[in-house]
């Protein structure tokens, strides 16, 4: 048996195995190779890519700081122009306080035109009268400036920071201050000053001052008349401007009463707007000009809305909201807290009626 034969063919067969599989093994490290080339080409192109959209971004970030600094500047200088202009109440009062003390440029230097002559000319004649004794006014001589002289001649001989005595600028002033105050008769000693409460709806003030007119001096003020519902209220702010004789706590005191007044309509009538709106089937039963009651079901909710004067807060009032709580007719207790605390969150509008949704969740 020839075995020469057999032997070389197996060999043969061996070499070609060999040889494939070390070409199989080449092939597949260099397939590895180039995709892992591929990975990091990818990556580089991905952070170019990146870098390229952080550089625009930065780009389009200098901009957009650089519009905000013009704009901030540019608001800053508008600021500065408009920063002593002042809107004015209406057209009315905006041309009576035209007509007293004019506003603009223009008007003011007419008006210093004519007073400072004025002035120049009275410094003259005081200068002149002092070195030659003539029959010239001396300053002791001079009209005396009060309330009803004119606002030229106020001007003229004025040389000090204290407000000035003009009684139409004053009463102008005095009207922007308390929109809610009328006077309606002075003839001293008596004064009569009605306040507004809401429409066709006032009281009137009523007392006696009488002033040394020599000095000036305060010497008594007495018969201060009011109707019976608003002394009951007001009573510790009367009793003291009479004590003290300090009319301008009872003239502000009651001005702040008639605002807060004004206000506490105000806030009930949207306070039954947004409670109605915000619960269903929800009814208001009482509404008087300081309380409100709602009922729904078995609950019936009763809030109170007061103005209040104490003593150590004169002459400025201060407003009290009591929130009382049924349920089938009878009282609920410790209410009030909560109710404070929802107001002082809400606001009493708001507070009001989150705390009565609380109870139909």
């Amino acid at each position: 048996m020839d075995f020469t034969s057999d032997t070389f063919p197996k060999d043969s067969s061996h070499r070609s195995a060999a040889g494939a599989r070390g070409s199989s093994s080449s092939d597949s490290l260099a397939a590895d190779v180039s995709s892992s080339q591929n990975i990091e080409n990818n990556e580089e192109l991905e952070i170019a890519r990146l870098q390229e959209t952080k550089d625009r971004l930065l780009a389009h970030r200098e901009h957009l700081l650089g519009q905000l600094l013009k704009r901030q500047k540019q608001l800053v200088k508008l600021q500065r122009t408009s920063k002593y202009q002042t809107d004015e109440p209406n057209r009315e009062d905006s041309s009576r306080i035209q007509s007293v003390f004019p506003q603009d440029s223009a008007s003011l230097l007419q008006l210093f035109s004519k007073v400072i002559p004025k002035a120049i000319s009275g410094a003259r004649q005081d200068s002149s009268s002092f070195r030659t004794r003539s029959s010239c006014k001396t300053p002791s001589q001079t009209e005396k400036i009060d309330g009803k002289s004119s606002l030229e001649d106020e001007l003229a001989s004025k040389y000090d920071a204290l407000p000035l005595l003009n009684q139409q600028l004053r009463l102008d002033t005095l009207r922007r201050s308390c929109p809610y105050m009328m006077v309606e008769e002075v003839n001293l000693p008596y004064t009569r000053i009605s306040y507004e409460l809401g429409p066709n709806n006032s009281f009137t003030l009523e007392y006696e001052l009488h002033v040394d007119t020599s000095t000036g001096q305060l010497q008594s003020l007495k018969n201060i008349r009011l109707p019976p519902n608003i002394r009951s209220k007001t009573h510790t702010l009367v009793e003291y401007a009479e004590s003290t004789m300090n009319i301008g706590y009872l003239l502000f005191g009651l001005s702040e009463f008639s605002r807060l007044c004004n206000l506490r309509k105000e806030v009930l009538a949207n306070m039954g707007q947004a409670v109605t709106g915000a619960i269903l089937n929800i009814l208001i039963v009482e509404q008087t000009e300081e309380t409100i009651v709602f009922e729904k079901l078995f609950w019936k909710f009763k809030i109170e809305y007061s103005v209040h004067f104490d003593k150590d807060m004169l002459p400025l009032p201060y407003s009290v909201v009591l929130v009382t709580l049924f349920k089938n007719s009878a009282k609920t207790r410790d209410v009030q807290p909560i109710a404070d605390a929802l107001i002082q969150e809400y606001g009493v509008v708001e507070g009001i009626v989150q705390f009565i949704k609380s109870l139909y969740i």
